[in-house]
């Protein structure tokens, strides 16, 4: 009974932050639509953040499965958790740097050379993303291979070779 709560509590974590998640990509390609490009602070992050959604998607349909033992779904909900705190601080980030709509054409300007400043406070997020997907994909490996379709073996061989060199 008390793997299925935790299974069921994972799984709930995961939805809440794939969907806000969702959102802040939203907000980069609404912004990237209105000004034309991405300050470049920013453009890391729109590549890293859909890696992590992806790899938190396929958790959640491994746990679904019940094909994690009790430690692994801690674990996982520690990842899931600390994800949760990065992606807050970098909707953060997004509020104070990047222009809203209705935003002058000066104030546009004005946010678009302060975002420059976020350069180092940016990349240091995706640089923790892009350890969480490595996280994720390591708990994740040997437990959902047997769970994945063909089209999915290819990733992993690229992911185990990619590790082992």
């Amino acid at each position: 009974m008390a793997e299925a709560i935790a299974a069921v509590s994972l799984v709930a974590n995961i939805i809440q932050l794939v969907q806000f998640g969702e959102l802040v990509l939203g907000r980069l390609k609404d912004c990237q639509s209105r000004v034309g490009e991405l300050p470049e602070a920013f453009k890391h992050i729109n590549t890293e953040l859909p890696a992590l959604l992806y790899k938190l998607r396929e958790t959640k349909t491994a746990a679904n499965s019940g094909a994690f033992t009790d430690e692994k779904e801690k674990a996982l909900m520690a990842v899931v958790n600390a994800c949760t705190e990065q992606i807050i601080e970098l909707e953060e980030l997004l509020t104070k740097a990047l222009p809203k709509i209705g935003d002058s054409g000066t104030k546009r300007r004005f946010k678009a050379v302060k975002s420059l400043g976020y350069d180092s406070k940016v990349e240091k997020k995706a640089q923790v993303i892009r350890n969480y997907v490595a996280t994720l994909t390591y708990l994740d490996t040997g437990t959902t291979q047997s769970i994945r379709k063909f089209d999915y073996s290819c990733l992993i061989y690229c992911l185990h070779s990619t590790q082992v060199r």
